[in-house]
């Protein structure tokens, strides 16, 4: 409908921004909020998703909203912003009568996290980020069982694509070889782990937006089959016609560093969910949307190269 608007709440991000422009494709309105940078054809809105009154200015008029903005890599910011992100955005949806489209991740899972990963997976997470993201997930199944807001999850798995600064794939992978190095990796580099192109996921979130009957559920998005880091290593030098090998930071080393690194030590927390073979399974999102064609690894890291070296 011509009147309908669609709001991005981190529409400069890796995946706010694919949804963007997505949207304007589609010729949508939509309306970008962020804190900075502005997009063209979008309507540019600065907020703070922590205080109630900005988002609730900033989602005004929405008829579907996007959450996916990227809080700072850190657990102790996590457990303090995500749920007063989504407690303001849940009352902001429900002043406008809009439907709140969430963009989640895995964390939350089994510190297994092993075999097939589907929806209903056990959720018992042991990391700090993991137990955030539980909680606030939670806040908005609860407000949607309650009918406080109209609203449907879109759960990816890691995810890789253009710009995307912090995907497996490019730090110390894509960075090193782009700098004549030897790619480096964190986690196993023979274990099976599945992985979303950004654009697949921006695309998936929006179709669960205009589906109603999707709504008041978790939805697993469209995700490539498992894949190794070594395989994904041969893929880049394919496209970079180079013949780099990934090699592994060993794990006491890289428990050594963590005591000087924070950053490493945010990410070394996380690392249990590439330690065994696992296949994060989209099953139920291809069922509801068997037309769904997902970018193969081969194409998606094309785009990722592109867009770091064009």
């Amino acid at each position: 409908m011509k009147n309908e608007l669609h709001t991005v709440l981190g529409g400069t991000g890796t995946i706010g921004n694919e949804i963007v422009k997505i949207l304007l494709g589609e010729n949508k309105s939509v309306r970008s909020v962020a804190r900075t940078t502005n997009i063209a054809k979008a309507q540019n809105v600065a907020a703070d998703l922590l205080h109630l009154d900005s988002t609730i200015e900033a989602i005004a008029g929405s008829t579907y909203v996007y959450l996916c903005i990227m809080l700072p890599y850190n657990g102790k910011i996590w457990m303090r912003d995500w749920p007063m992100v989504m407690r303001n955005t849940i009352i902001a949806c429900s002043k406008a009568n809009a439907t709140l489209i969430f963009l989640d991740n895995t964390y939350m899972y089994e510190s297994s996290y092993i075999g097939v990963i589907q929806e209903n997976y056990g959720q018992n997470p042991l990391a700090t980020k993991g137990i955030a993201r539980k909680k606030t997930v939670n806040m908005l199944l609860d407000a949607i069982h309650l009918n406080k807001v109209r609203g449907v999850i879109g759960r990816s798995s890691d995810f890789y694509g253009p710009n995307a600064i912090h995907s497996q794939f490019y730090i110390k992978f894509l960075e090193n070889m782009l700098k004549g190095r030897d790619p480096q990796a964190l986690m196993p580099i023979h274990k099976l782990h599945a992985y979303s192109y950004t654009g697949d996921v921006a695309k998936g979130l929006t179709m669960l937006a205009m589906n109603s009957d999707t709504y008041g559920s978790v939805w697993h998005l469209p995700t490539n089959e498992p894949i190794t880091m070594s395989e994904i290593s041969m893929i880049f030098n394919t496209h970079l016609k180079v013949a780099y090998k990934v090699k592994k930071l060993p794990k006491p080393i890289r428990k050594f560093l963590c005591h000087f690194n924070k950053d490493l030590k945010e990410v070394d927390e996380m690392l249990y969910q590439f330690e065994h073979d696992s296949f994060f399974s989209s099953s139920k999102f291809n069922q509801r949307f068997p037309d769904f064609k997902t970018t193969s690894y081969s194409k998606g890291i094309a785009s990722m190269i592109d867009s770091f070296v064009g």
